[in-house]
């Protein structure tokens, strides 16, 4: 047996923990917004045992012209068919406990299970966000800032096309900067596809919402854009399109601007995570969890466009 004399407290009553105040509840460490469900669509419909994704394309062919009386020769028109293939890979993770780290959590009134789950849960949210966004590299998953069928303009900062933080840019050509890739996309799609989402760099986000149209007038860029566009529904900024939050995937600060529709392209999810019972390990338990994963997929790809920063 031992005895302990706080001897802060030696000439008084009191334990110096029996003054300490405990407020309910537990702080936990915050993290940077999850943002793959917001900004695409996410599709569970392919079937878990699937090992790929295929799409089959069919394309129109032939025409319809002028002919002679009695002709025998006429145009014809019909389809040719094609196909591609994407990969599916398999992820996963575990956590495990001891029968007695569950002992001392139940008198510590701790739901120690719960928390190590919730812990799994969150690495396999953070794992779709990252392979929604950058793809897989070496696994043939790919990502929707990243895609290689998506095309990539590039803007060399000059007087007509300066970028939003360029020294000397000015609000008009922010506008201009803007409306560029709208009208882009329309150009490269034959006037097939119209934007209704933007995304942006967080810091790019916040000069074109900051900035005033001029000294008389306070209407900011962002809003003009969007005043003048009445297509784009949305304009939102994300930390990984600023190359220094992007993990290494970019190199310049890049602007996608796409229909936001799962009929253009989604994030293929065929198994959601999925917990296995626990598994007995010596005095051990371990807890497998797995999860399948199909990367982005522009079904359409002149629905989306890149507009990068040239330097």
């Amino acid at each position: 047996m031992s005895h302990r004399m706080d001897n802060a407290y030696e000439s008084g009553a009191f334990l110096a923990d029996q003054l300490q105040h405990i407020i309910p509840g537990v702080l936990r460490r915050p993290y940077a917004e999850i943002v793959y469900p917001k900004i695409c669509p996410v599709s569970f419909e392919v079937n878990p045992g699937a090992t790929s994704i295929k799409r089959t394309i069919w394309d129109r062919t032939g025409n319809f012209d002028l002919i002679s009386d009695a002709a025998d020769d006429l145009p014809r028109s019909g389809v040719r068919v094609g196909e591609i293939v994407n990969e599916i890979r398999e992820f996963g993770g575990a956590f495990d406990y001891t029968q007695s780290e569950l002992l001392s959590a139940k008198m510590a009134g701790v739901s120690l299970t719960s928390e190590r789950a919730d812990a799994v849960r969150d690495a396999y949210e953070r794992r779709n966000n990252i392979t929604c966004l950058f793809g897989r590299a070496g696994t043939g998953l790919r990502g929707m800032l990243n895609h290689p069928a998506i095309d990539r303009v590039v803007v060399t900062g000059n007087a007509n096309d300066a970028w939003f933080n360029d020294t000397g840019t000015t609000p008009q050509q922010m506008l201009d900067l803007l409306n560029f890739g709208v009208t882009q996309m329309r150009a490269n799609s034959k006037q097939v596809e119209q934007p209704d989402t933007v995304l942006m760099g967080e810091s790019d986000h916040r000069i074109v919402s900051t900035t005033c149209r001029s000294s008389t007038d306070n209407t900011t860029v962002l809003e003009l854009f969007l005043k003048m566009n009445p297509g784009i529904r949305s304009v939102e900024p994300i930390n990984e399109l600023d190359p220094a939050n992007s993990g290494g995937f970019l190199t310049a600060r890049r602007m996608l601007f796409y229909k936001k529709d799962p009929t253009k392209g989604k994030f293929h999810i065929p198994l959601p995570l999925t917990f296995l019972p626990p598994q007995p390990k010596n005095l051990k338990f371990v807890v497998p969890s797995m999860s399948k994963i199909g990367g982005f997929i522009p079904d359409y790809p002149l629905a989306f466009l890149y507009i990068e920063d040239g330097g």
